[in-house]
């Protein structure tokens, strides 16, 4: 059990990008430049189907976030050697930009999984969006490596429901 691989599934990072391919490809086409053209048809699909995930080599103790555009993967390898905990905290974050009232802002939620070491700084690994993916890479890591976990989010969850408890006595 060398690798462990846990997708995330289609992103759309390079949604904008396969569309301006595809954009490109019919101004070539109608210029009559149809081998160029036709090489951006395979091209805008392959930047509509990239996915994402993370991937956690347990003997070298290595892990990386990845793009996979088709059968290549591409993300660097950060070496977690010297960490000694893990940290999963939830992050709401909310930006308004100064316009007329009726606009809203934008609020970002994440499920951020940092790693914590003695005499080194926290190192942000990956902002997940949804909980249980998040789980799952600590669960992983923290078992094939002995580390400890502080999960932030299962604390707040239990407080949240032990309050809603109390609520309905």
């Amino acid at each position: 059990m060398a690798n462990v691989d846990i997708p995330e599934g289609r992103t759309n990072d390079f949604l904008v990008h396969g569309v301006f391919t595809v954009i490109g490809g019919a101004v070539l086409f109608y210029f009559d430049h149809w081998i160029l053209a036709l090489l951006c048809l395979p091209l805008a699909v392959m930047l509509f189907l990239v996915r994402s995930g993370i991937e956690i080599d347990l003997e070298r103790r290595e892990a990386r976030v990845y793009k996979e555009f088709g059968w290549f993967r591409i993300g660097g390898w950060i070496q977690l050697e010297g960490y000694t905990g893990i940290l999963l905290r939830y992050t709401s974050e909310q930006w308004a930009r100064p316009m007329p009232a009726a606009t809203t802002g934008v609020r970002v939620r994440t499920y951020d999984l940092l790693f914590q070491g003695s005499g080194l700084p926290e190192k942000l690994f990956h902002e997940f969006s949804t909980y249980p993916l998040a789980r799952k890479a600590v669960d992983v890591m923290s078992k094939a490596w002995d580390l400890p976990v502080q999960d932030e989010v299962a604390e707040k969850r239990r407080e949240a429901g032990a309050r809603a408890a109390q609520r309905r006595r």
